[in-house]
């Protein structure tokens, strides 16, 4: 204890915290023995004395305790009732789960802003602070987010014991929220690297957990990338029909972005089985939704869908608008893998229109984006489009996981 109390002190100042409390309580107890101290004197400066004591000393003791038990509450935290949302904080070292949240927050932020490298750091910070604190889920939950981050950045191997150690910490916390979450990361790396079998059993037994806990939005969000990678595979008849059972649990939760990203797939779905206008007229119907519900991402991921659209269509100069405002939408958000998909769809549309300058513009800019992203999704879609430079990109090169995760 005395150790961990000298390491608080140098690390952090939640223990002025502490020492503040200490001292009004220690103050307190003083003014207190202080009331009994005069005797029976019976000047009229020591009645005055004493009575302003017998006011002060039980305010000065209540509000030391009161301090005491919020910064318990706030820093160390106080165990849930049974059946109640976990919360983050648990017992340990005074002020290590606030450290770890901050930290964690930054993370976020960091990644809004495309600097992965810097998220991963802010976040081996939160996790450290939440094993100090003996913080089980707070650690559990960390561990997930940077499994996150190396699958994105095709740091495999490294994603998937994250994702194991995560699962292990869930599942001793009995936090099936938690373990669903993971599996359904642990999903989606399956998915990216082609492993299905893999996928579709972590997919199945997050889909299972979701039901149990009656949370649709996380069904629903499982089944999404679970059709997507039955489109992936050409499982047609069977991805149709899994992104219509997530429809109709975005319907039950209200979730019109969720019901937008389904009409995409349904909308690919369209687009390889050759009906370009019923396509075009879904893709039309994700984007105003997208639109109304001021969905940024989502309404680009539709200009794409279309102007990749037009592509196959061979018509250029009808696909160049789209892929120009889903880039501006994509530049102003920080979405790289999304701006190297309209930076190649726009070099696409400058070599269709024999205009070979232009389209090397285009695809340097490409490729300096995914130099800057460094993103395992970005250079594999970037490869695929530089072995087939006059095709539309495949549709699942579009990262909806992005919002998804």
């Amino acid at each position: 204890m005395l150790s961990m109390f000298l390491d608080d002190v140098v690390r952090g100042k939640s223990t002025l915290v502490i020492g503040l409390v200490v001292i009004i309580v220690f103050v307190g107890l003083v003014l207190y023995v202080a009331m009994f101290a005069g005797g029976n004197s019976s000047s009229s400066g020591s009645k005055g004395r004493r009575t302003t004591l017998m006011m002060l000393a039980p305010v000065i003791l209540l509000g030391g305790g009161g301090w005491a038990f919020y910064s318990y509450d706030r820093y160390g935290s106080i165990a849930p009732m049974a059946g109640s949302v976990p919360m983050w904080d648990r017992p340990g070292p005074w002020g290590e789960s606030d450290r770890a949240a901050r930290l964690a927050d930054r993370a976020q932020q960091q990644l809004r802003v495309g600097d992965t490298d810097g998220a991963r750091l802010s976040l081996e910070g939160a996790l450290d602070s939440y094993r100090r604190a003996r913080n089980v889920l707070g650690e559990a939950k960390t561990l997930g987010a940077i499994a996150d981050i190396d699958r994105r950045m095709g740091r495999y191997d490294i994603a998937r014991a994250a994702y194991a150690d995560a699962l292990t910490l869930f599942r001793k916390e009995t936090n099936r929220a938690g373990v669903a979450n993971t599996l359904r990361g642990v999903g989606e790396l399956e998915r990216q690297i082609g492993n299905r079998e893999p996928a579709i059993a972590a997919y199945s037994e997050a889909r299972e957990l979701y039901r149990q806990l009656s949370d649709r939005q996380g069904e629903a969000n499982t089944l999404l990338s679970y059709a997507e990678l039955l489109r992936n595979a050409n499982e047609t008849v069977s991805a149709r029909k899994v992104f219509i059972d997530a429809q109709r649990l975005y319907r039950l939760e209200r979730d019109r972005a969720g019901q937008a990203f389904v009409l995409l797939g349904l909308g690919d779905l369209e687009r390889d089985d050759g009906q370009i206008d019923r396509a075009r007229a879904t893709y039309d119907e994700a984007r105003e939704i997208f639109r109304d519900d001021r969905v940024r991402f989502g309404e680009a991921l539709a200009l794409l869908a279309l102007g990749d659209l037009e592509i196959v269509r061979r018509a250029p100069n009808a696909a160049r608008p789209f892929y120009t405002e889903a880039r501006m939408i994509l530049y102003r958000d920080r979405v790289m893998f999304g701006e190297i998909h309209s930076l190649t769809g726009l070099s696409l549309v400058e070599r269709l229109s024999n205009n070979p300058a232009k389209a090397i513009e285009w695809s340097r800019g490409a490729n300096a984006v995914a130099a800057q992203a460094r993103d395992a999704v970005s250079t594999a879609a970037l490869a695929y489009m530089t072995q087939h430079p006059n095709v539309a990109p495949p549709a699942y090169m579009r990262a909806r996981y992005y919002v998804l995760r």
